[in-house]
């Protein structure tokens, strides 16, 4: 057993989608890009921002006056129907705006190690394709997440890597 601490909605992400893990094994590195874009939506690792209003804005019919303190939920707008399709909470790989999530922020507060990122997580896709044959949750689990306002991520999961000549 294996417990992974860093990249839990990843691993399952992917053991309780079986027809996604089945595509990435059929094309490592053509679809590698395209679930890690998918898991950085569902799984925002930064949940929101705070902001200082720079001028009176309105927003929906209502103002925010200048200096106001804000929150930008970024996991909420990566799940916005009007965005993301009538089903904004499912776990699709072909999607096909999916690029157009926040995880990583937008304009002069995009992350700058947004690249680097990107890369780590599609090369680590891939290799797990390649090396395994199935990533399994174990049973009874109590999947609770770390109580953060701004992060996001499980306090355990327990997962088994099947490799392939098992």
């Amino acid at each position: 057993m294996i417990v992974i601490r860093t990249a839990e909605d990843l691993a399952r992400l992917l053991a309780t989608h079986p027809e996604v893990w089945s595509k990435l094994q059929s094309d490592p590195a053509g679809y590698a890009p395209l679930v890690t874009e998918e898991v950085l939506r569902l799984s925002t690792p930064t949940q929101g921002m705070f902001r200082v209003v720079t001028r009176d804005v309105e927003v929906e019919g209502v103002v925010i006056p200048e200096g106001s303190r804000v929150v930008l939920v970024y996991s909420g707008a990566n799940r916005d129907p009007s965005v993301w399709g009538d089903d904004p909470d499912r776990f699709d790989p072909d999607r096909p705006n999916l690029k157009d999530h926040l995880a990583f922020g937008k304009g002069i507060h995009f992350c700058l190690g947004a690249p680097l990122s990107r890369v780590e997580m599609q090369v680590a896709f891939e290799q797990l394709a390649r090396r395994l044959d199935r990533v399994e949750l174990l049973t009874d689990q109590d999947l609770r997440y770390h109580p953060s306002f701004v992060l996001r991520g499980l306090v355990r999961l327990d997962v088994r890597f099947v490799t392939k000549d098992s």
